[in-house]
């Protein structure tokens, strides 16, 4: 009857799965139905059996204050998990390892048997709740509610079977030992059979409906074999206490168990991980839930408190071996084969996340050694089998997570990875995942090595992005390692670590390295160097002072010279006695002197001395090292934004240097720095100054190198250096000004001479535009202030600066001051004082005459100089006075006597400022002394035929207009003479130049522009009439000038201002008659064939002349003594017809 109803049970319960369009197996793999035919007939009989016992009413629903340990499961873990109220951690469940302790009875049924202590006491009963216990687990198994079993939920299910071993373990004690292995038998059949364990396709699903069977199954399952495990280790401890064979069959027992449960729950990790891609295992917990996690924080727990007889991690490992490759120790258990295609990731991978527990409150493996060989012999098996770079990023980030927080006793492991990654030091580590941008080598420069060894500390390695590489991993460990350990114990573990690095490296191998190599290698350097001690750093510098520069290629050699400069930058920064800096810079030096130093490696070490520069706070760590013969070489052939980095940091540098001098900070290393900077930078820079046409940074740098030129300790005086800056042929004036403003404007000032500031002033004055002057009012107002200046002028200091030309007025000032002076001896001194002044001009002004706004900048300096102080400028007994040095150089240069062609933009500006210096010249006595007489001569004679600057005359002719209406009318005068002397002279020519053609349509436009004054135009008649007349008479019948010069005459007389003055015609008279008493008695035929042609131009003023005439031929015929001359009246008399024939 009894085997009748099961089978026909069994039929229901399969044709209820097959309405439901189900497997019977569900969501497990269920073994054969046979094998549960005897359980289900023992479950049916023994139900009919113990049918009478249920004589209280239903009352299975469990109250909702049920408060008994189980597993509240939050889903999927996370590191932010914790354990639920209710959990077996938050209620203390290993409490129940302490004598004695029970826990009160629930006033519930279960299985609709009341409990209570009796029916722990009555086997029959107790056999009857662990059947119904294995009938409502496999009722969870298998999804479905067999027949007569009680309608409730799924959970409460699960809690009667919870609630039934937790009463159990209360009442041990008063359980049969042979009752109770043989109850927990029949529920161990259903929880530790293989497939209760959920595979990899159905772990996903266990979280998807919370209220399922296969949910509360699985977590049922966790709660059991938990609490079973604590009923094993009572009863091993109770038997310890009996005989040796007891204590062991219950050891073997408690053994097995543990070792089953720890195996399956590997393998549900091992499910976990063969569900996940090898990218997600960084990220994801080997712990399918929370409750999992909880499951392995108990186990531990309880192993711990048998660490005497056996420890955690030797039934992990054993597990673990079995798992991954197979064994036969659960073989008659779990005969299904685990495949793992990462079995060593895997490893690392739950290895961390177990270590990891520790890290929760009541904390374990506190004081269990770490399984460090394990550990050990899996990452030297992993890079054995040669793994791919992803697989080598996920183990290094797991490896290394798990020694830097957890287990810093295993850091010699790291020496797995260096073996691995310093035989790939030059590749790259790509996958193509990463993107193209991922093959460029990032760090620009040495100081971005620095800066990410520095930033590596920011980043967790559990926040780092998925596209870095094994090998900046790997980095990125050891500048954690290297931060969190110094100053520990493991530092000397860390050690070994280092010295396999260090053993690697010797010259070949520098040389055997391609660029990424080299990039690979500095970036691990820079971060031995940051965070290591003394030792380490000192070996790191040995390494890198092997480097064979001159052996490598340019583009090795650029990346070699970034590491060398990262630990040169951080050998100043550690403030640390080193001998690296001077090693290293001789090294360059000598380099660059047998073969030419490629200029992106010396590019590297001028940016990172610029960086060691700018962070030094006093410069007192020998910093005058850096700058050696190595930075003129590297200015002298680099591009100019780069010479103009360099040299801007280094202006930075000197004005830092002279605040500290300032503050009296100063101190050896001090000086020698700035004795660096004169000896190296000073040469170049001097070079620059006078061939360099536009850079912004060279006065600046300039002014500070003599505003930092103390005389002292060996550096040069601030006047010498001064001086020399200023009087060299700077192609930029502007570098000039900038300069003088710089020192005039200093508390430097103080300690040069008056004298010399006023001479370099002038200098900056005279390529100064009265635009540009803004840029020099600081200046011009520390020169006003200066004493001497009050002493050589006579203005005030609140006029000269209020001058919108305030050279001009220090020029019109010390002119006025020369007048005032009545002893000659003042008078003398002021002269000097000024010579002085202006002892250098002509080589200043030399360097302004190649442009049109520097001639005219020199010769209308000249002109206003020579308008305001000729007397102090002309000394005529001294041969080298300024007015000779102007007169030789400018006003009459060698070319220009030698008939040279002149620029046409020096020849414009002598055009404008040509009757200003003449006007200042006429205030001395240009008539008597031979020399100005002859210089001025020389300038109308020499001058003159490059005014002609266009075709048109008028503008040749200006200059002499100008002379002629100026302030000085005799000077206007005399430079017409003189005009006229030397382009007509009064001497027999056979014919004129083109000079003369020149000087012939000058006069003509003079006469033309001086026509509307009067007063001019009868000076100027009055002076050219006879010279022009004569060189007409004194001139070839074929000359070309005597017919240029008749028509200019022609023109002078049938001219509207001649016809309307009569006195006109009297100067052209007197002029006749001079020339007939003159000419008469020795050019007699010249002359009378002169009048004759004057008789058609102008008849009447030779009908004036003819009484004078008569007369002059009456003294002639007289001083020959030879009677009445024939010829000469015959002469006379035709003159008289050709007159009388005009008119």
């Amino acid at each position: 009857i009894h085997v009748n109803l099961i089978k026909f049970r069994r039929i229901i319960i399969d044709f209820q799965f097959l309405a439901a369009g189900k497997s019977r197996r569900m969501d497990f793999a269920w073994s054969d139905d046979e094998e549960n035919d005897e359980a289900l007939m023992e479950i049916s009989a023994q139900l009919e059996e113990n049918e009478v016992h249920s004589t209280q009413p239903d009352c299975s629903i469990l109250p909702e204050d049920y408060h008994t340990s189980h597993f509240v499961c939050t889903g999927k873990d996370v590191p932010a998990s914790s354990f639920h109220s209710v959990s077996f951690v938050q209620n203390n469940d290993l409490s129940f390892l302490t004598a004695g302790k029970k826990i009160n009875l629930q006033e519930y049924s279960l299985f609709n048997i009341c409990a209570s202590e009796e029916v722990f006491l009555e086997e029959n009963l107790l056999k009857t709740l662990f059947l119904m216990a294995k009938t409502t687990a496999l009722e969870l198994k298998c999804g479905k509610k067999l027949p007569r079993a009680v309608s409730e939920s799924n959970f409460n299910k699960r809690m009667h079977i919870t609630t039934l071993l937790h009463y159990t373990r209360s009442f041990f004690n008063v359980i049969s030992r042979e009752e109770l292995q043989k109850n927990l038998k029949l529920l161990e059949s259903i929880i530790e059979a293989e497939d209760s364990i959920p595979s990899t396709n159905i772990l996903p699903t266990i979280h998807s409906n919370p209220s399922s069977t296969t949910h509360h199954f699985f977590h049922g399952c966790l709660e059991w074999r938990w609490l079973i495990l604590t009923i094993l280790t009572q009863d091993y401890r109770a038997n310890a206490q009996e005989t040796d064979f007891r204590e062991c069959q219950s050891w073997e027992k408690l053994l097995n168990s543990l070792s089953l449960f720890i195996f399956d729950l590997l393998k549900i990790s091992l499910n976990t991980f063969n569900g996940l891609k090898l990218s997600e295992i960084l990220t994801e917990s080997p712990f399918h839930c929370v409750c999992v996690k909880e499951v392995w924080f108990l186990i531990i727990s309880l192993l711990e408190t048998f660490k005497e007889k056996i420890t955690f991690w030797e039934i992990f490992s054993s597990c673990l071996s079995s798992l991954i490759s197979g064994s036969e120790k659960f073989s008659h258990l779990r005969p299904s084969p685990n495949k793992c295609e990462n079995p060593h990731i895997f490893t690392i991978w739950i290895l961390l996340h177990i270590v990891k527990l520790q890290e929760i409150p009541r904390g374990i493996l506190k004081d269990t050694p770490p399984n460090v060989d394990l550990l050990d012999k899996t990452v030297k098996s992993f890079f054995a089998e040669d793994p791919s770079e992803l697989e080598a990023r996920v183990a290094i980030r797991l490896t290394a997570s798990l020694i830097l927080n957890n287990w810093p006793c295993a850091i010699d492991v790291i020496v797995q990875f260096w073996e691995y990654f310093h035989k790939k030091i030059n590749t790259n580590f790509y996958i193509p995942s990463d993107g193209m941008s991922s093959l460029l080598v990032p760090n620009d420069s040495a100081m971005s090595y620095i800066k990410a060894a520095k930033q590596s500390l920011d980043i967790p390695l559990d926040s780092l992005p998925p596209t870095q590489t094994s090998y900046s991993t790997f980095c990125h460990s050891i500048a954690h390692f290297l931060h969190k350990f110094s100053q520990t114990d493991f530092m000397r573990n860390f050690q070994k670590v280092t010295g396999r690095i260090f053993i690697k490296f010797t010259t070949k191998k520098w040389q055997s390295m391609n660029e990424t190599g080299i990039h690979n290698l500095t970036s691990l350097l820079v971060i031995l160097t940051t965070m290591g001690d003394e030792k380490i750093i000192e070996r790191v510098e040995s390494i890198c002072l092997l480097i064979p520069l001159p052996e490598l290629a340019a583009s090795r050699q650029l990346a070699a010279s970034k590491s060398l400069v990262a630990l040169l930058i951080l050998a100043f920064r550690q403030s640390r006695p080193s001998q690296y800096p001077g090693k290293l810079v001789s090294k360059l030096n000598l380099t660059n002197t047998d073969t030419q130093t490629p200029q992106g490696v010396l590019k590297v070490f001028a940016h990172g001395m610029c960086d060691i520069f700018a962070e030094s706070e006093s410069f007192d760590h020998e910093e005058h090292i850096l700058v050696a013969p190595w930075v003129r070489q590297y200015l002298k052939s680099c591009p100019e934004n780069d010479k103009e980095f360099l040299l801007n940091h280094l202006n930075r540098t000197l004005m830092r240097i002279q605040g500290i001098i300032a503050r009296g900070d100063e101190g050896r290393n001090l000086q020698e720095l700035l004795r660096a900077f004169f000896l190296h930078i000073l040469p170049y820079v001097k070079d620059e100054y006078e061939t360099n046409e536009g850079t912004l940074w060279l006065p600046e740098l300039t002014g500070n190198l003599c505003l930092a030129a103390s005389g002292q300790n060996g550096l040069p005086r601030i006047e010498d250096l001064f001086s020399s800056f200023m009087e060299m042929n700077c192609k930029n004036p502007k570098s000039l000004f900038t300069l003088f403003s710089m020192v005039a404007t200093s508390d430097k000032v103080s300690v040069l001479n008056p004298g010399l500031l006023i001479h370099h002033w002038i200098r900056c004055m005279i390529f100064c535009s009265s635009a540009a002057s803004e840029d020099l009012r600081m200046a011009t107002e520390a020169i006003a202030a200066l004493p001497e200046l009050q002493e050589v002028c006579a203005i005030n200091r609140e006029e000269f600066l209020a001058s919108r030309e305030p050279f001009y007025a220090f020029l019109f000032g010390i002119g006025q001051k020369y007048e005032q002076l009545e002893n000659p001896r003042d008078k003398m001194a002021l002269s000097n004082k000024f010579h002085n002044y202006v002892k250098s001009f002509g080589k200043w002004a030399m360097q302004g005459l190649s442009t049109p706004d520097g001639a005219n900048n020199v010769y209308r300096t000249i002109a206003v100089i020579v308008l305001h102080c000729s007397h102090i400028i002309y000394v005529p007994m001294k041969i080298n006075c300024f007015m000779r040095l102007l007169m030789a150089e400018f006003m009459l240069p060698a070319s220009l006597l030698l008939g040279k062609t002149q620029s046409v933009h020096i020849v414009r500006a002598m055009m404008k400022i040509f009757p200003v210096f003449l006007e200042g010249i006429a205030k001395l006595d240009y008539k008597g002394d031979q020399y100005l007489t002859r210089a001025i001569s020389n300038m109308i004679l020499h001058w003159t035929p490059h005014f002609k600057t266009t075709t048109n005359a008028s503008m040749a002719a200006k200059p002499f207009v100008k002379c002629l209406t100026s302030k000085e009318p005799e000077m206007g005068n005399f430079v017409i003479e003189k005009f006229c002397e030397g382009f007509f002279p009064q001497t027999p020519r056979k014919g004129a130049t083109s000079n003369t053609s020149l000087a012939i349509n000058v006069l003509k436009e003079i006469f033309v522009q001086s026509s509307s004054t009067l007063g001019v135009y009868e000076s100027l008649l009055e002076i050219v009439c006879l010279p022009l007349m004569d060189h007409v008479l004194m001139s070839d019948d074929f000359a070309p000038s005597k017919k240029l010069i008749l028509d200019l005459l022609e023109f002078i007389f049938k001219g509207e201002v001649y016809r309307g003055q009569a006195k006109f015609r009297l100067i052209v008279v007197r002029g006749l008659k001079e020339l007939t008493t003159n000419k008469l008695s020795f050019q007699t035929s010249a002359y009378f064939l002169f009048m004759l042609k004057m008789a058609k131009v102008n008849p009447m003023a030779v009908r004036d002349v003819l009484p004078h005439l008569k007369e002059q031929i009456v003294e002639v015929e007289f001083r020959r003594g030879s009677g009445r001359d024939a010829r000469l009246r015959q002469q006379l008399n035709s003159l008289e017809d050709a007159v009388a024939k005009e008119l």
